[in-house]
């Protein structure tokens, strides 16, 4: 039996049904632009370094999205979601090419207590206010205001740096898949050959059981993919709150460093790395391969 993730790479399996999602933006949520050129596919990591100085935390979780050469993003510390793990923002309708996006203006939402936040959407520039009414309407000034009700999801930079690699993932699943039934294909076509072709059913059968082989083989290569051991490890490591530091699989050498609480016991795919208590006792690095800095 095939497995269920594999089953619903291929769309034979529905997918579980989402989780419920809360619309939530805290009163502590910055906003911003930054010009990074179209090539650049890190991104992210800019924008995280970014909303970490202005946060002055490196726990923040993010909303961002690429238009051109730049990217807006609203960004806020992780601390705030520790009761909203599955918060969403309507806010986010003033980022180019998400949901409810109408364009530059003021989008604007209420927060409870009289209080309004306001993102100013302008050309390669993204405002933010929070105030009462009458202050909001000072700072949206003659723009056009929406009121967005289409909202998108708050992430965490390891979060988003594994959405990235999720399409090349299901790649690679759907490739697996396809390669399993041509195993289980070439098998069967192994005994239809050895059943009408006589004299020749065991040359057919040589030639069919080498291809076994090589599909076998072209498996084993897909389940030593960099993009599955950075998704395996990085998983765990932030399914137990962690920060993978760096991470690289290249030449069949897989390097890695990250970072646990220091409360956790089981390491799962960390296991076999190196174990060293950080200063003060708070966290433990764990690593594999050469140290880095």
């Amino acid at each position: 039996m095939l497995p269920k993730k594999l089953l619903r790479a291929l769309g034979l399996q529905r997918p579980p049904p989402p989780e419920t999602t809360e619309e939530y933006t805290p009163r502590t949520f910055i906003t911003g632009y930054i010009h990074i050129p179209a090539t650049e596919k890190r991104y992210r990591d800019a924008i995280w370094h970014a909303a970490a100085v202005a946060l002055d935390t490196d726990a923040v979780r993010l909303i961002c999205e690429r238009t051109g050469d730049g990217v807006y993003y609203l960004a806020a510390p992780a601390a705030d979601f520790a009761n909203h793990p599955l918060a969403v923002s309507v806010l986010a309708a003033a980022l180019p090419n998400t949901p409810g996006h109408q364009g530059d203006g003021a989008y604007c939402c209420e927060l409870g207590s009289g209080i309004v936040a306001a993102v100013k959407k302008g050309h390669e520039s993204l405002e933010s206010y929070i105030g009462e009414h009458r202050d909001i309407e000072r700072f949206v000034g003659p723009l056009t205001v929406f009121w967005p009700q289409q909202a998108s999801a708050w992430a965490g930079h390891r979060e988003m740096q594994s959405r990235s690699t999720q399409k090349t993932l299901n790649f690679l699943s759907l490739a697996g898949g396809i390669l399993v039934i041509l195993f289980f294909a070439a098998g069967g076509l192994a005994r239809s050959a050895a059943a009408n072709l006589g004299n020749g059913a065991e040359l057919a059968r040589q030639n069919i059981l080498q291809a076994q082989v090589k599909v076998a083989t072209e498996l084993q290569e897909i389940a030593a993919n960099p993009f599955l051991e950075y998704h395996r490890i990085s998983a765990d490591v932030l399914a137990r709150d962690g920060i993978l530091q760096y991470f690289d699989a290249t030449a069949g050498k897989l390097d890695y460093a990250a970072e646990l609480p220091a409360w956790v016991s089981d390491f799962g795919a960390l296991t076999g790395g190196t174990r060293e208590i950080q200063p003060g006792g708070q966290s433990i690095l764990i690593t594999r391969g050469a140290k880095r800095n």
